[in-house]
């Protein structure tokens, strides 16, 4: 069969190895394929048409040009450009995330509608998809498509952009973390990417490609490789509508695509709007859940401020949003105002006189605090012209006008907390619903929130929740007790205090000299049923039973006339609202559970629980230490490691399984079927009128032609000119060379065309079944392509997760505390090369015995597969030594997901490894026999920042965090140190734990008796933040924990079930650590800081978060584990409650510098200013009576509620200094504690 070509235009390379179709002439395959139809129709139609069989010629049709889709180039080429959107998608998801979790749910609340929400984020980020395409466009048609227009690109890269961040939108409503949303994205955009070139060579069925269009990758990339440059005629809008191209269609589904993702994330954000919105079904119909609140009625009067109270989960917050409309109650109803939250006409209005702050701070974090404000008033629709007059306003009742140009991402807690307030403020709301307002902020700054809202209350209805009774105590006129989602009690204080009261608190200050018994015989003369409270070093406590108080005077009088006695002074503060609270939640607690948990645990009570419990070893040696221990740290490491990998491992084995295609070489990259006419030319009057009949007899669709050159019709894949000569018929068949299959198919047609016009109703069919062979180059072509994207993709994402364990801890604050717990830095190091070692070595040699099972054979000697092994190995340990190295440089604000890049750009031209080494603090470790009575000394501390200056990018100015702080812990002793935010508290806790290195000064810590020098043997802190593994339960960290401080593993499961039942947390045991709540959290980091008895504990604001009765379980572990007086703390803490119930000794930080220190007795009567007198009046038309009689008894008396003869007026006084920019004062380093004392405010 003879076979001729066209010029050499006509294929990309005319070589078999690239042009398929001339295989079959060169190969014999036609010619054995005619030869066996001739001999059938012989035998059929006893005809022969040998002589028309033979005659067939072979031309190849024009074509255009072909670029061969899987060269290693091309591939590569085609993944980056789908790729082109993947980081801006990942910093999409997390702003996406961030802001539906938190701010979503407040600017729902101020009448934002869901389509405004997406929407904006859709313009804006659509600015940035533009400029974005422009530069993508600018730089492919200057080379891969250069043949294409640069609008019709621009067009496709920007609708793909557009369809990139609106599947980002469905992703961040479908999922709950930024990290999943944008892993999935990555992982979707990869997987589709590649699809579009491994899929295309298979003959798909036409509604499976229009599926697979639904992912806008594959949409993108199919067409790329079928639309713009297979043909190479380019993408231009001259070819928009051509059906052979399909270039409008590509345009439609980006489209499509887009809306569907938007309509997607609008839906997935109805029915999964997350933790702080109210849940709606899949269909839009409401359903059952757990009831939090049951059968509350609650009436809430304007003018007045009430405070919601309970314990954690009582059903505060579900209140609060009920009321607020996020969330609409199971049953009852809730009006506000004549306005039913039932009615969604009225709730619209009761948005607009609703102003709320929930427990989270809300703010946009790049927005200062002006922008902040003047955006939230916007939203809430207050007037332009009034915009910037109200946030002038509530920026001055909120005291933040010196921070009003700040980001909000650089303010203080206490600060973000403000501004809070402020957007809740804002357009003067009829109604205030607060959410633990001032959670996290100081007392100065609490007391100007209670002052602002006491003026603000006049015409408003105002209700908050609180933790802090005393601020409910303070500031709000009703008090309702919520318990289990029941109201309990409503009333003012006087009432509650009367219905519910303890009694009164004497406290004693005492010389050295002082005799503690005849004191208590005094107090047992006069009150016989007094209760002894405790006893420190300086003071003494009772409880005085309130039926009691006509005998006061004459106890007092007693206590006058013996001042010899060693007295100095003394006070009495009546029952706190915490007393009450304790009794409700008492009651409440045997109501439900018949015993209390104590009683269930079958323990002591902390306060008579001996501290060594803890450690629970009979032998007489508490803990493991040398080797031992350091096997045991290994092992927790390596646990902990292994656990926090492994959710990432298997997100990373689906996108490894995401990338492996079965590839079939047998069958090339072809054209999307597309029903094509069989074009059939031939010479006018030749008379083939019936070989047409027999062609239509096929169903084929027949397009003729008279014209003699064919071979420039682009748009058929192959035609058939017919000849007739006598009664013989002479063809020549002409075929694309992309058509692979077109000549055997065309020579088909010919042979039932002839079977057919001999009368036969007989029908010839052909199969063909190439054999697959691996020494195919096609094959090896495919192969080698994905093998290197897996190898160069794949592995370098694997690496980065051996740092991302550290990266994550040092983040979090984990590798800080492991270490001030005592773990041996190697024991970590170690713990996690267990882990990683052998998980990169089974990736490398996996990825080996891919590549020889492939290739069906393994070559070289013993000696050189010896060889490669070794070698494997030894590149295993150097890849994870050196990303443990490279870890250290990066700690700071890089982003993991970028490290496979870093990685690979490092290993090039790095030739030095800069690492910056862990910063110890300068502890010294003395014997017992150099402290007489101190646990703790501090000498002369100073810690100095460098910050930049406000619009200088390199000059730098000196802060001061602490100046010259000095003082001493004495055995048995909690020393408190109080001050407002940015005092310097929780930095020197830090240099103190040696998690920071001073400037300056020195920190001593007592050694214990017949121990070596070893860290966690005397050490145990809580920091402020809660430096927890997310994805470990609360009983994984505590077994952690005391493996690492040396605890015999007889002796941890006693150990931790002791300290899990003296906080209660049973419930607790088997969830994580970030689905705890806030409370639950502190709990756990207090325990993990007291496994070990440690002999110093550091507690930075240990109760956060608690309710009073987990505040009063932390307080009674403090002080049960000081009972030995052999042990010493230091406790930072913004309760002042706090400080007078745990703490021995007080010192208040102002500015970096100690101001004043003393017990609290000390500094009650030397600070405080008066009592409180409080007094219920029937008749309320007598108050000036009753105050004018008041005045006559107290001159200086004022009408004003405030705190009376406690630490808080103490710290009022001296942290107004810290507000002065000037404020400077030397403290000499061998300064007198007398002095420092007398010291005035």
């Amino acid at each position: 069969m003879p076979f001729s070509s066209h010029p050499p235009d006509t294929c990309y390379n005319f070589s078999a190895r690239y042009c398929d179709s001339p295989k079959y002439w060169y190969k014999g395959f036609l010619s054995l394929q005619s030869s066996i139809d001739a001999a059938i129709i012989e035998v059929v139609a006893n005809h022969s048409v040998w002589e028309e069989m033979k005659s067939i010629a072979g031309v190849r049709m024009k074509s255009r040009s072909v670029i061969y889709s899987i060269t290693l180039e091309y591939s590569y080429f085609m993944i980056t450009i789908v790729m082109c959107f993947s980081s801006f998608m990942y910093f999409l998801s997390m702003n996406v995330v961030r802001e539906r979790k938190k701010l979503k749910v407040l600017m729902k609340t101020m009448g934002l509608q869901d389509i405004a929400f997406w929407l904006s984020w859709s313009l804006l980020y659509a600015v940035y998809v533009l400029i974005l395409s422009c530069l993508l466009t600018a730089l492919v048609v200057q080379e891969a498509f250069y043949v294409s227009s640069f609008p019709a690109v621009l067009l496709l890269f920007f609708l793909y952009g557009l369809a990139c961040i609106h599947m980002v939108f469905m992703l961040c409503s479908l999922l709950r973390t930024s990290k999943l949303a944008g892993s999935m994205g990555f992982l979707i955009t990869f997987l589709f990417g590649c699809l579009s070139l491994a899929v295309l060579i298979e003959n798909l069925p036409e509604p499976l490609k229009w599926f697979l269009g639904l992912f806008c990758p594959f949409a993108f990339n199919a067409g790329i490789v079928f639309h713009l440059e297979k043909y190479g005629i380019g993408f231009s809008f001259s070819n928009l509508m051509e059906e052979s191209y399909f270039l409008f269609s590509t345009y439609i589904m980006l489209i499509f695509d887009s809306v569907l993702y938007m309509l997607l994330a609008m839906y997935f954000d109805k029915v999964l709007p997350g933790k702080k919105a109210s849940k709606t079904s899949l269909f839009f119909f409401p359903k059952l859940g757990v009831a939090f609140i049951l059968g509350l009625s609650l009436n809430i009067y304007e003018g007045q401020i009430t405070a919601l109270l309970g314990h954690s989960g009582a059903g505060k917050t579900t209140l609060l949003n009920v009321l607020s409309g996020l969330t609409l109650p199971s049953e009852g109803s809730a009006t506000i105002y004549d306005y039913k939250l039932s009615e969604i006409g009225d709730r619209e209005e009761i948005r607009e006189m609703i102003g709320i702050c929930p427990q989270f701070n809300v703010q946009f974090e790049v927005l200062t605090v002006k922008e902040n404000l003047r955006t939230f008033a916007e939203i809430k629709g207050i007037k332009s012209r009034e915009v910037e007059r109200e946030v002038q306003t509530i920026l001055e009742l909120l005291d933040i006008s010196n921070v009003q140009d700040t980001q909000a991402e650089k303010l203080s807690g206490g600060q973000k907390r403000k501004l809070s307030i402020g957007i809740a403020m804002l357009g003067s709301p009829q109604v205030l619903l607060l959410d633990e307002p001032t959670a996290g902020l100081d007392p100065l700054s609490r007391h100007q929130v209670w002052s602002l809202l006491k003026e603000q209350r006049a015409g408003r209805v105002i209700l908050f929740s609180t933790q802090f009774m005393d601020e409910a105590d303070i500031l709000a006129d009703r008090k309702a007790f919520i318990s289990h989602g029941r109201l309990k009690c409503v009333g003012s204080s006087l009432f509650l205090k009367k219905k519910w009261g303890i009694g009164y608190h004497l406290r004693y200050l005492l010389h050295e000299s002082c005799n503690v018994e005849s004191v208590t015989s005094l107090v047992k003369q006069h009150i016989p049923n007094v209760i002894f409270s405790g006893h420190s070093q300086y003071e003494l406590r009772y409880k005085l039973p309130l039926e009691n108080v006509n005998k006061f005077p004459d106890l007092f009088r007693g206590l006058d006339s013996c001042s010899d006695w060693g007295i100095i002074n003394y006070g009495v503060s009546m029952t706190t609202l915490e007393d009450v609270f304790l009794r409700l939640e008492e009651e409440a607690t045997l109501g439900q559970e018949g015993t209390s948990v104590w009683a269930e645990a079958g323990q002591k009570c902390p306060e008579e629980t001996e501290p060594g419990s803890l450690l629970l070893s009979g032998t007489g040696k508490a803990t493991v230490s040398g080797a031992a221990l350091w096997r045991q740290q290994v092992s927790a490491m390596a646990w902990v490691h292994f656990l926090k990998l492994k959710g990432s491992l298997e997100l990373n084995a689906v996108t490894a399984g995401g990338m492996i295609f079965t590839l079939k070489p047998s069958k090339p990259l072809l054209l999307l079927s597309i029903m094509i006419p069989l074009l059939l030319a031939f010479t006018p009057g030749s008379g083939i009128e019936d070989f047409i009949h027999t062609l239509e007899s096929q169903d084929l669709t027949v397009e003729i032609t008279s014209q003699e050159n064919i071979t420039e019709e682009l748009k058929h894949n192959g035609a058939i000119k017919v000849s007739r000569e006598g009664q013989s018929y002479r063809f020549t068949i002409l075929c694309h060379m992309e058509a692979v299959n077109c000549f055997p198919v065309l020579v088909n047609i010919i042979s039932n065309a002839l079977l057919r016009a001999l009368n036969s109703t007989a029908h010839i069919r052909i199969w063909s079944h190439p054999f697959f062979s691996v020494n195919n180059p096609r094959f090896w072509d495919y192969f080698v392509s994905f093998y290197l994207i897996y190898m160069l993709l794949l592995f370098p994402g694997f690496p980065p997760h051996f740092a991302m364990g550290y990266l994550q801890d040092y983040k979090t604050g984990a590798r800080a505390q492991l270490r001030v717990s005592g773990l041996f830095p190697s024991a970590y190091w170690c713990g996690q090369a267990l882990v990683d070692l052998p998980l990169c070595w089974l990736l490398l040699f996996s990825m080996f015995g891919l590549q020889f099972a492939m290739s069906n054979k393994i070559s070289g000697s013993i000696g050189n597969i010896f060889l490669l092994v070794m070698g494997a190995l030894g590149y295993g340990v150097s890849i994870v030594l050196f990303i443990y190295l490279i870890s250290f440089i990066f700690r700071k604000g890089w982003n993991c997901d970028f490290w496979s890049f870093i990685l690979i750009v490092v290993s090039i031209w790095l030739d030095n490894v800069i690492t910056d080494a862990p910063q110890y603090s300068r502890l010294i470790f003395l014997p017992p026999a150099c402290f007489q009575k101190s646990v703790i000394i501090v000498s002369n501390l100073c810690k100095e920042y460098k910050t930049k200056k406000a619009g200088s990018v390199f000059k730098k100015k000196k802060k001061m965090a602490t100046k010259n702080i000095s003082f001493c812990v004495n055995k048995g002793e909690v020393l408190g140190l109080l001050g407002p935010n940015g005092a310097g508290k929780s930095t020197a806790i830090k240099m103190i734990a040696g998690e920071m290195t001073p400037t300056a000064g020195q920190v001593l810590l007592q050694k214990r008796e017949g121990v070596t020098c070893c860290l966690q043997d005397h050490l145990g802190h809580c920091p402020q933040e809660d430096p927890l593994w997310p994805d470990l339960t609360v009983h994984q960290h505590l077994q952690v924990y005391a493996a690492v401080k040396g605890v015999r593993k007889e002796d941890t499961a006693a150990a931790v079930n002791r300290i899990v039942n003296a906080l209660e947390l049973q419930d607790y045991l088997k969830k994580s650590a970030r689905k705890l709540s806030a409370g639950i959290t502190r709990k756990l980091c207090f325990a993990m800081c007291m496994l070990g008895n440690p002999a110093v504990l550091l507690l930075d604001e240990p109760s956060t978060g608690m309710d009073p009765k987990g505040q009063r379980c932390v307080w009674k572990m403090i002080r049960a584990a000081l009972k030995t007086k052999e042990t010493g703390a230091i406790l930072t803490t913004h309760y002042m409650e706090e400080a007078e119930a745990v703490c021995d000794r007080v010192a208040i930080l102002v500015a970096g510098q100690l101001r004043c220190i003393g017990s609290i007795q000390y500094l009650k009567s030397k600070f405080g200013k008066g009592y409180l007198l409080e007094i219920k009046v029937k008749d309320p038309e007598s108050t000036d009576l009753l105050h004018t009689e008041v005045l006559r008894i107290f001159p200086s008396a004022a009408q004003v509620i405030q705190t009376s003869c406690c630490p808080f007026q103490v710290f009022l006084e001296l942290s107004r200094e810290q507000e002065k920019d000037n404020f400077d004062l030397a403290l000499d380093g061998a300064f007198e504690w007398k002095q420092l004392q007398q010291e005035d405010s």
